[in-house]
């Protein structure tokens, strides 16, 4: 429902990596193949695998046989050798102490928040999508064999059509994509939405950070909307930790790049 969207999504980080988003006015969005924790993607293949073996055994014709040798292709793949999916993860709670222990070093870091709507259309210029992850075992489900369904209906179409994009790859990026929107229910207490992009072509990003337990290649995100200029960025939270010195950093950069309208709030986590 409208009503259960959350106005604000949050971002959190460190001292030195949130005034760094605020002074680059950019969120930066990694390579999924080179995160830390893998398990997610294993656990989504999972609940993909389990929709496509339910879905072929009722199918008749080539329907099911496509969907499970793309379905298999898919749970086969090689994190490194797929095409780069960026994502850059955001909170819809802004204030939660896991989220600060986990993601802003201890709490001595800050939440950043963004307007939900003006980031959605931001991140759209850009060709990112942005919605909330599904927890739900059941909603997930219903997710992939909605993607599946989908893909019996439209492929085969593809397929009768000239075209020089091949219907089964396009697919597969599809379905690939709808697995990093699957987590596993024991995290749904971070509350994750994510900014996302499906890059078409392979190769890695010139750019790169550092984070146990390697370098991972990322792309960064304008929150300014690069056609109007509007900000998505419209408040900032301490961490329960955070020094003054660490706030003064922040109103600095604020100020900067002319937000000096935004609020720098404290948290509340004892």
């Amino acid at each position: 429902m409208v009503d259960d969207l959350p106005e604000i999504l949050w971002h959190m980080s460190d001292r030195t990596g949130s005034v760094g988003i605020v002074r680059s006015q950019t969120l930066w969005a990694s390579d999924t193949r080179y995160l830390p924790d893998t398990t997610e993607f294993s656990y989504s293949r999972g609940v993909l695998a389990r929709v496509t073996a339910r879905l072929a055994s009722s199918q008749t014709g080539p329907e099911a046989s496509w969907l499970l040798e793309v379905s298999n292709r898919i749970g086969a793949a090689d994190e490194e050798k797929t095409l780069p999916l960026y994502a850059a993860s955001l909170c819809a709670v802004s204030d939660l102490p896991s989220q600060w222990t986990e993601y802003a070093s201890g709490g001595t870091g800050f939440a950043i928040g963004f307007d939900r709507a003006p980031l959605y259309e931001t991140a759209d210029v850009q060709q990112y999508s942005l919605g909330p992850l599904i927890y739900d075992v059941r909603k997930q489900e219903e997710h992939f064999e909605n993607a599946l369904l989908e893909g019996i209906e439209l492929v085969p179409q593809m397929h009768n059509r000239r075209t020089s994009v091949n219907p089964d790859l396009l697919f597969a990026l599809a379905v690939t994509v709808t697995t990093t929107l699957v987590k596993n229910p024991a995290y749904q207490g971070e509350h994750e939405w994510r900014l996302m992009r499906q890059q078409l072509v392979s190769g890695l990003s010139s750019r790169v950070r550092f984070r146990e337990p390697g370098h991972i290649p990322y792309e960064p995100v304008s929150w300014r909307n690069p056609m109007t200029g509007d900000d998505a960025l419209v408040q900032v939270l301490a961490g329960p930790n955070a020094t003054a010195e660490a706030i003064g950093d922040m109103r600095c950069a604020l100020d900067e790049v002319g937000l000096s309208r935004v609020p720098v709030s404290g948290s509340t986590v004892a």
